[in-house]
């Protein structure tokens, strides 16, 4: 079992260089720990970023628990309005929250690429595949819906690696 860092978080435990144009969809149980919904401390940059959460009442922030991120960086919740756990998330320093976002030009207002990087779905803005914009050559033509392999959790990925070992 992995030593205890101090921090945890959806997408980064702890983040000293630049993120970009991610996101974490995910439920939190931490304790004595610095946590929140995508970087649990964050000592770099994070933009055109997301985090969807459950929240508990031991998380440190809804984006990220201590924070140095640029504003550009957003969090949904799973609370009802005038949650006080909810208020003790609510730190423009920390991602701005947000219960949905309406339209594709509000995503658009809030800086996510929706012709490039970003899809609107009607709730959120998600990651868009588009393998042209990928750092490494995909051979559209030959890609089948065989060769696309789903990985919900890190379990997963040790058994695909040990399957094609």
């Amino acid at each position: 079992m992995q030593k205890n860092t101090g921090y945890v978080g959806g997408f980064a435990a702890f983040n000293n260089g630049t993120i970009e144009n991610s996101y974490s969809y995910i439920k939190l149980n931490a304790k004595k720990q610095m946590s929140a919904g995508f970087a649990g401390e964050n000592a770099g940059i994070i933009r055109k970023s997301l985090a969807m959460c459950k929240i508990n009442k031991t998380m440190t922030g809804g984006f990220s628990g201590n924070n140095n991120a640029e504003d550009s960086c957003y969090f949904f919740h799973s609370e009802k309005e005038g949650s006080k756990k909810l208020q003790k998330l609510c730190d423009p320093h920390h991602g701005q929250r947000l219960k949905t976002v309406q339209s594709e030009k509000e995503a658009q207002e809030l800086g996510f690429d929706t012709e490039v990087v970003w899809e609107y779905t009607g709730a959120e803005p998600l990651l868009r595949f588009q393998a042209e914009h990928w750092f490494y050559e995909v051979a559209q033509s030959t890609t089948t819906a065989e060769d696309i392999v789903k990985i919900s959790t890190p379990e997963e990925l040790f058994d695909l690696d040990k399957k094609n070992q």
